[in-house]
């Protein structure tokens, strides 16, 4: 059977985006289950930046629900669950909830892990970075330090157009703790005849990369963004509106990819394509888009299979909420490390049901 419920998770705090400000995060959890097999995954467009609304997700998953439970009910390989999600694609985050529910329908018939099932190395260990917003210094450095204090090595922190004390607060930072790298995330919120200027005030910081500093109407324009910017760029937003397959095959000098399941698709042409271009292993970090546990989970497997083994990735958003689908614990001195019984999905069973409601 194939069951669609509604989740809304309480932020700890106003989460603010470009968008808007938000107090929950709302998403669909699919589950299929017989008795054989009891498994979820999430389906939770990220508003402001998926093409797609909650509502067209639901009513899209609504639409082949029966047809979704057919498939999934009799045996299938990955080529062909491949195969009939290409047939239907309809939305990034749909396609990223059903592959993912198919996936671990066939980990579980074949009692493999995921990596084993696709033929994919797993790294038992991955690092994680720590998200810093815009706020006032004192604040900033305080937090920041926290972090560090934590174990966390890489800090992740919002940019705007007006930099202000990030440049002098991060050469402190760097001052006092030599280990400590940054990543930059601008949301395309420069102006492009100012990448430049404002990039140069960071050239001389470990900076990792900067996200999207500007926007870019072409695949061509991204490049000029690149060859601008006196730091080293990634492609985030712009994997969403590009799409993954063109950003690596256009552009010259290659980015870091930021790669967010939710707002990219299904999971297994993720994995096609950084897969057939091995030179990229080392440039490819994985991040939620503030899924749920369980989507969060996937992700996580994710990385571990195709992602970076030596820079760290974005999955400690679920520390943001007050209260989630599943405790996750895996996240220690900012390295996420897998269980020796770790699965790339939750059952039913696992989760907090008190949070869900049921789509008629």
């Amino acid at each position: 059977m194939l069951d669609l419920y509604r989740y809304r998770l309480p932020f700890k705090h106003p989460f603010i985006t470009g968008a808007s400000t938000f107090q929950h995060r709302e998403g669909l959890l699919l589950r299929y289950y017989n008795s054989n097999v009891d498994v979820l995954s999430d389906v939770a467009p990220l508003p402001g930046f998926s093409r797609e609304s909650l509502k067209q997700a639901e009513e899209f998953l609504l639409s082949i629900k029966e047809e979704t439970a057919l498939f999934f009910d009799r045996q299938f390989t990955a080529d062909e669950l491949n195969s009939w999600l290409q047939s239907r694609s309809a939305y990034p985050s749909c396609d990223f909830g059903l592959s993912s529910l198919g996936l671990s329908i066939l980990s579980i018939r074949q009692q493999v892990p995921l990596h084993s099932l696709l033929h994919l190395p797993s790294a038992p260990s991955l690092q994680v970075n720590a998200v810093l917003g815009k706020t006032d210094e004192a604040t900033f450095m305080s937090r920041a330090e926290n972090y560090i204090n934590n174990g966390f090595d890489v800090l992740k922190c919002k940019v705007t157009a007006e930099p202000g004390h990030l440049p002098r607060s991060l050469k402190s930072l760097a001052e006092n703790y030599p280990n400590v790298s940054f990543r930059l995330d601008a949301n395309r919120s420069w102006e492009f005849d100012h990448i430049s200027e404002l990039s140069s005030q960071f050239s001389n910081l470990p900076v990792e990369y900067i996200e999207d500093p500007s926007p870019a109407d072409s695949i061509e324009q991204f490049q000029s963004i690149i060859e601008a910017c006196t730091l080293p760029v990634a492609a985030d937003e712009t994997l969403s509106e590009f799409g993954l397959q063109t950003v690596v095959d256009h552009i010259q000098k290659e980015p870091y990819l930021v790669i967010k399941p939710t707002l990219i698709g299904n999971i297994m042409e993720i994995f096609a394509t950084i897969g057939s271009r091995h030179h990229l292993e080392d440039r490819v970090i994985y991040t939620t888009a503030l899924e749920s546990a369980v989507g969060a989970r996937m992700i996580a497997s994710a990385a571990a299979m195709t992602g970076s083994n030596t820079t760290a990735h974005g999955l400690n958003t679920g520390s943001l909420f007050r209260q989630n689908l599943a405790d996750e614990d895996a996240i220690i001195n900012g390295t996420f490390r897998f269980k020796s019984n770790f699965k790339s999905w939750y059952t039913f069973q696992q989760i907090n049901q008190t949070l869900l409601t049921p789509v008629l």
